[in-house]
């Protein structure tokens, strides 16, 4: 029989971006679910302007696509009409420069692209902000748990570079790339 330790080695955590002018300020799991899969279309159902909303993603690979795939559409896709950016950056700067445009962002990403020029924020989800405090008490919706599995009769390598994921060097590493512990 074989045995598994599993280590949470990080979080990470995703915004769902709006134009910093938008008059909306917060979504439902379910209206944001709803949108990413193209089910509402017009800003006027989240209480905004009677005006399409331009839906922008991130490529398939990428992993803040791949949490609100996993989390928020709970297993589904991100609909196939969405624009698709290729960067953080490139999606703050689109969400900045459309007062209709919604997409996703890592925090990381969102952290590296604040500055006064790109006018962007994240919408609170079912009343939760994204910062520090509601993410560390487990508070905000879009969030996905990182781990890594050994088997229990796993080589003495592999336990050190665990013990190097989980040290403070390891985790600043990870902060860095956008997983928070």
């Amino acid at each position: 029989k074989l045995n598994f330790l599993e280590y949470l080695i990080g979080i990470e955590t995703v915004g769902i971006i709006v134009n910093d002018n938008s008059v909306v300020k917060n979504i439902s799991t379910i209206d944001a679910r709803r949108v990413f899969q193209r089910e509402i279309t017009n800003w006027k159902e989240l209480g905004g302007p009677d005006a399409p909303i331009q839906l922008y993603s991130r490529p398939d690979d990428e992993t803040a696509k791949k949490s609100v795939e996993q989390v928020l559409l709970e297993g589904g896709v991100v609909h196939e009409q969405a624009t698709v950016l290729s960067s953080n950056r490139a999606m703050a700067e689109k969400v900045s420069s459309d007062p209709l445009a919604i997409g996703f962002i890592s925090q990381q990403g969102y952290l590296s692209t604040k500055e006064p020029t790109l006018k962007i924020r994240p919408l609170s989800i079912d009343g939760v902000e994204m910062d520090q405090r509601s993410i560390g008490l487990g508070l905000y919706p879009l969030v996905r748990q990182l781990f890594l599995v050994l088997r229990d009769d796993a080589s003495d390598i592999s336990k050190k570079f665990i013990a190097f994921v989980l040290s403070d060097e390891g985790q600043t590493l990870l902060a860095d790339s956008g997983a928070l512990r």
